[in-house]
């Protein structure tokens, strides 16, 4: 029959329910169109991949086809932390252990701390959404462990704006020193609606981040971001609006899509001029 993700709420008129069906295969990761560079970066032995986005990107289903994808392609001990755990992952060449996580963020923290006597090589976290936790991952990629999490952000920016401030002000530094060393990429995707037909295509930001950056993030110029995802598309690096426009030139989506999805309108105007 399949399996359901079932939300029990109660509201004015009594009780209400949100019911979403999860498919029982993921998507190829083909079919994805998922860049070359972000299955290079899904390779590393250590550090910290990020995908973010609103509600409803599609960030849970890209950390799950890139966990089949490892799963497929390589012999590695996988361990997963989700709420709730959506796909159930068979074994191909990696042992995949998925975990529940706890209401208790303490709880978590401490769930994640006992990877270290597990002989895992990844790491997934199914998102990140305190102090706690995002003091976990940075423990792990510190400690040689590759960490694949998710995060709510509209952007490469705003992803490691929200890290940073689930910082108490005095670790700051730290924080920026932490993810300077250890953020391989940040992959941002939302999905919009694809011209005359009724499917969505990703639309996306990647950062990828060089030395040169590294050392700019060390001292927390986040500015530095922007200028390097809009200089070095060589690199695979690319801003949203970049991508979001050459969806449209490309005849994927409307323009009235591209006018009521860019971030900055200027910077479309440019482009499109």
């Amino acid at each position: 029959m399949g399996r359901f993700r079932i939300n029990l709420y109660h509201e004015v008129r009594g009780i209400g329910l949100n019911i979403r069906f999860i498919e029982n295969n993921l998507v190829d990761i083909e079919k994805m169109e998922i860049p070359q560079q972000i299955l290079d970066v899904v390779n590393n032995r250590s550090g910290l991949l990020l995908i973010t986005g609103p509600n409803n990107s599609g960030k849970t289903t890209l950390l799950n086809s890139l966990v089949d994808y490892l799963n497929t392609e390589r012999a590695l001990k996988i361990v997963t932390f989700e709420d709730p755990i959506e796909y159930v992952h068979r074994r191909k060449k990696s042992i995949i252990s998925q975990r529940q996580m706890e209401n208790s963020m303490e709880a978590n923290a401490r769930q994640m701390k006992y990877v270290f006597r597990q002989d895992a090589n990844v790491v997934c976290i199914g998102e990140i959404r305190d102090y706690q936790t995002m003091h976990a991952v940075m423990t792990l990629c510190e400690a040689g462990y590759f960490v694949i999490a998710t995060l709510h952000s509209i952007g490469a920016v705003q992803a490691v704006e929200r890290i940073v401030n689930l910082y108490p002000a005095e670790k700051r530094e730290q924080i920026f020193s932490q993810v300077s060393s250890e953020l391989k990429t940040v992959l941002c995707q939302t999905l919009l609606q694809y011209k005359n037909e009724k499917k969505l295509v990703p639309c996306r930001e990647i950062f990828i981040p060089d030395d040169a950056v590294k050392r700019k993030l060390k001292e927390g110029d986040l500015q530095s971001v922007y200028t390097h995802m809009e200089t070095t598309s060589q690199k695979g690096n690319i801003l949203y609006d970049q991508y979001l426009l050459g969806l449209f030139q490309s005849g994927a989506i409307t323009q009235e899509t591209l006018m009521k999805s860019y971030h900055d309108r200027d910077f479309i105007q440019s482009l499109l001029d």
